[in-house]
Protein backbone atom coordinates (compact mmCIF):
# COMPACT_ATOMS: atom_id res chain seq x y z
CA UNK A 1 0.00 0.00 0.00
CA UNK A 2 1.39 3.39 -0.98
CA UNK A 3 1.63 6.15 1.58
CA UNK A 4 -0.87 8.23 -0.40
CA UNK A 5 -3.53 5.57 0.25
CA UNK A 6 -2.83 5.37 4.00
CA UNK A 7 -5.22 8.17 5.10
CA UNK A 8 -8.07 6.57 3.13
CA UNK A 9 -7.31 3.18 4.65
CA UNK A 10 -7.25 4.59 8.19
CA UNK A 11 -10.55 6.40 7.56
CA UNK A 12 -12.06 3.10 6.38
CA UNK A 13 -10.87 1.31 9.55
CA UNK A 14 -12.27 4.12 11.74
CA UNK A 15 -15.65 4.00 10.00
CA UNK A 16 -15.75 0.20 10.23
CA UNK A 17 -14.94 0.33 13.95
CA UNK A 18 -17.60 3.00 14.50
CA UNK A 19 -20.21 0.93 12.68
CA UNK A 20 -19.39 -2.11 14.80
CA UNK A 21 -20.02 -0.25 18.05
CA UNK A 22 -22.92 1.85 16.82
CA UNK A 23 -26.27 0.89 18.22
CA UNK A 24 -28.61 1.54 21.09
CA UNK A 25 -27.86 1.47 24.77
CA UNK A 26 -30.27 -1.05 26.29
CA UNK A 27 -31.46 -0.60 29.86
CA UNK A 28 -33.59 -3.45 31.19
CA UNK A 29 -35.60 -2.97 34.37
CA UNK A 30 -36.12 -6.59 35.38
CA UNK A 31 -39.25 -7.43 37.36
CA UNK A 32 -37.93 -9.26 40.42
CA UNK A 33 -40.71 -8.41 42.86
CA UNK A 34 -39.33 -6.63 45.92
CA UNK A 35 -36.19 -4.60 45.27
CA UNK A 36 -34.36 -3.75 42.07
CA UNK A 37 -32.45 -5.38 39.23
CA UNK A 38 -31.30 -3.20 36.33
CA UNK A 39 -29.34 -4.71 33.46
CA UNK A 40 -27.45 -2.42 31.09
CA UNK A 41 -26.11 -3.49 27.68
CA UNK A 42 -23.83 -1.10 25.84
CA UNK A 43 -23.48 -0.86 22.04
CA UNK A 44 -20.02 -2.45 22.31
CA UNK A 45 -21.45 -5.49 24.06
CA UNK A 46 -20.23 -4.75 27.58
CA UNK A 47 -22.78 -5.00 30.36
CA UNK A 48 -23.55 -4.08 33.96
CA UNK A 49 -26.09 -5.52 36.39
CA UNK A 50 -27.16 -3.18 39.18
CA UNK A 51 -28.66 -4.99 42.19
CA UNK A 52 -30.27 -8.41 42.25
CA UNK A 53 -33.55 -8.20 44.14
CA UNK A 54 -34.63 -10.34 47.10
CA UNK A 55 -33.96 -14.07 47.45
CA UNK A 56 -37.35 -14.40 49.15
CA UNK A 57 -38.92 -13.53 45.78
CA UNK A 58 -36.59 -15.90 43.87
CA UNK A 59 -35.08 -12.82 42.24
CA UNK A 60 -31.88 -14.57 41.25
CA UNK A 61 -33.74 -17.22 39.28
CA UNK A 62 -35.84 -14.54 37.59
CA UNK A 63 -32.70 -12.69 36.53
CA UNK A 64 -31.10 -15.88 35.20
CA UNK A 65 -34.20 -16.66 33.11
CA UNK A 66 -34.37 -13.08 31.82
CA UNK A 67 -30.70 -13.03 30.79
CA UNK A 68 -31.09 -16.37 29.03
CA UNK A 69 -34.10 -15.01 27.16
CA UNK A 70 -32.09 -12.08 25.77
CA UNK A 71 -29.07 -14.27 25.02
CA UNK A 72 -26.72 -13.12 27.78
CA UNK A 73 -24.38 -15.68 29.35
CA UNK A 74 -22.01 -13.48 31.35
CA UNK A 75 -22.26 -10.44 33.60
CA UNK A 76 -19.19 -8.26 33.16
CA UNK A 77 -19.81 -6.19 36.29
CA UNK A 78 -22.25 -6.48 39.16
CA UNK A 79 -22.90 -3.38 41.26
CA UNK A 80 -24.58 -3.56 44.66
CA UNK A 81 -25.92 -0.10 45.39
CA UNK A 82 -26.33 -0.71 49.14
CA UNK A 83 -26.49 -3.63 51.58
CA UNK A 84 -30.23 -4.24 51.95
CA UNK A 85 -31.17 -7.83 51.18
CA UNK A 86 -33.85 -6.84 48.68
CA UNK A 87 -30.95 -5.62 46.57
CA UNK A 88 -28.41 -8.42 47.11
CA UNK A 89 -30.57 -11.46 47.91
CA UNK A 90 -30.60 -12.66 44.31
CA UNK A 91 -26.80 -12.89 44.32
CA UNK A 92 -27.02 -16.24 46.12
CA UNK A 93 -28.64 -17.81 43.04
CA UNK A 94 -26.58 -15.90 40.48
CA UNK A 95 -23.19 -17.03 41.78
CA UNK A 96 -22.35 -20.35 40.22
CA UNK A 97 -25.08 -20.07 37.60
CA UNK A 98 -23.86 -16.99 35.72
CA UNK A 99 -20.27 -15.89 35.15
CA UNK A 100 -19.65 -12.59 36.96
CA UNK A 101 -16.52 -10.62 36.10
CA UNK A 102 -16.39 -8.50 39.24
CA UNK A 103 -18.56 -7.48 42.18
CA UNK A 104 -18.54 -3.78 43.11
CA UNK A 105 -20.09 -2.28 46.23
CA UNK A 106 -20.34 1.03 48.04
CA UNK A 107 -20.68 -0.01 51.69
CA UNK A 108 -19.84 -3.29 53.44
CA UNK A 109 -21.71 -4.35 56.60
CA UNK A 110 -21.09 -7.19 59.04
CA UNK A 111 -24.61 -8.63 59.15
CA UNK A 112 -24.82 -12.43 59.10
CA UNK A 113 -26.69 -12.69 55.81
CA UNK A 114 -24.49 -10.13 54.08
CA UNK A 115 -21.36 -11.88 55.33
CA UNK A 116 -22.67 -15.19 53.96
CA UNK A 117 -23.28 -13.56 50.57
CA UNK A 118 -19.78 -12.06 50.44
CA UNK A 119 -18.26 -15.42 51.38
CA UNK A 120 -20.07 -17.05 48.45
CA UNK A 121 -18.92 -14.32 46.04
CA UNK A 122 -15.28 -14.56 47.11
CA UNK A 123 -15.45 -18.35 47.21
CA UNK A 124 -16.38 -18.33 43.54
CA UNK A 125 -13.25 -16.30 42.78
CA UNK A 126 -15.17 -13.13 41.93
CA UNK A 127 -13.24 -9.93 42.77
CA UNK A 128 -15.08 -8.00 45.53
CA UNK A 129 -14.18 -4.31 45.41
CA UNK A 130 -15.29 -1.07 47.06
CA UNK A 131 -15.92 1.94 44.81
CA UNK A 132 -16.17 5.62 45.64
CA UNK A 133 -17.81 8.61 43.99
CA UNK A 134 -15.93 9.33 40.79
CA UNK A 135 -15.61 5.69 39.75
CA UNK A 136 -16.19 5.16 36.03
CA UNK A 137 -17.71 1.91 34.83
CA UNK A 138 -16.27 0.47 31.63
CA UNK A 139 -19.16 0.14 29.19
CA UNK A 140 -17.12 0.84 26.10
CA UNK A 141 -16.97 3.77 23.66
CA UNK A 142 -19.81 6.28 23.59
CA UNK A 143 -21.21 5.40 27.02
CA UNK A 144 -20.50 7.31 30.23
CA UNK A 145 -21.37 5.57 33.49
CA UNK A 146 -20.17 7.50 36.53
CA UNK A 147 -20.73 6.88 40.23
CA UNK A 148 -21.66 10.30 41.59
CA UNK A 149 -22.33 9.16 45.16
CA UNK A 150 -21.24 6.27 47.33
CA UNK A 151 -21.28 5.33 51.00
CA UNK A 152 -18.42 4.71 53.43
CA UNK A 153 -16.39 1.55 52.80
CA UNK A 154 -17.79 -0.12 55.91
CA UNK A 155 -20.43 0.40 58.58
CA UNK A 156 -19.32 -1.18 61.85
CA UNK A 157 -21.20 -1.79 65.06
CA UNK A 158 -24.08 -3.57 63.36
CA UNK A 159 -25.33 -6.49 65.44
CA UNK A 160 -24.89 -9.47 63.18
CA UNK A 161 -27.25 -11.58 65.31
CA UNK A 162 -30.29 -9.54 64.25
CA UNK A 163 -31.82 -8.78 60.87
CA UNK A 164 -29.78 -5.68 60.12
CA UNK A 165 -31.30 -5.44 56.66
CA UNK A 166 -34.74 -4.28 57.79
CA UNK A 167 -35.47 -0.62 57.31
CA UNK A 168 -37.17 -0.36 60.71
CA UNK A 169 -34.16 -1.64 62.66
CA UNK A 170 -32.77 1.84 63.23
CA UNK A 171 -30.07 1.44 60.58
CA UNK A 172 -32.15 1.06 57.42
CA UNK A 173 -32.30 4.74 56.51
CA UNK A 174 -28.53 4.97 57.04
CA UNK A 175 -28.00 2.14 54.59
CA UNK A 176 -30.27 3.81 52.04
CA UNK A 177 -28.15 6.95 52.30
CA UNK A 178 -25.15 4.78 51.41
CA UNK A 179 -26.63 3.98 47.99
CA UNK A 180 -24.28 4.21 45.04
CA UNK A 181 -25.85 6.62 42.55
CA UNK A 182 -24.91 6.15 38.88
CA UNK A 183 -25.30 8.71 36.10
CA UNK A 184 -25.55 6.94 32.75
CA UNK A 185 -25.27 8.88 29.48
CA UNK A 186 -25.36 7.73 25.86
CA UNK A 187 -25.91 10.28 23.13
CA UNK A 188 -29.02 12.30 23.98
CA UNK A 189 -30.25 9.74 26.51
CA UNK A 190 -29.40 9.92 30.20
CA UNK A 191 -30.41 8.00 33.32
CA UNK A 192 -29.94 8.62 37.02
CA UNK A 193 -29.92 5.27 38.82
CA UNK A 194 -30.28 5.94 42.51
CA UNK A 195 -30.70 2.65 44.39
CA UNK A 196 -32.69 3.65 47.47
CA UNK A 197 -30.97 7.01 47.92
CA UNK A 198 -32.91 9.39 50.16
CA UNK A 199 -33.50 13.12 49.96
CA UNK A 200 -30.46 13.47 52.19
CA UNK A 201 -28.32 12.23 49.29
CA UNK A 202 -30.03 14.59 46.83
Amino acid sequence: MGLRHLPIFLLFIFCLHSSLIAGPLKVHFIDVGQGDAIFIESPSGKNLLIDAGDDGDNAGEKIIRYLAKIGVDDIDTFLLTHPHDDHYGGVFALVGQVNIGKFLYGTHVDGKKYTKMVKKVKGAGIPYRHIEAGYRFDLGPGVSALAIHSGPPQMRGVDSTVDVDREDDGRGSDLNRCSVVVRLVHGQSSYLLTGDATKHVE
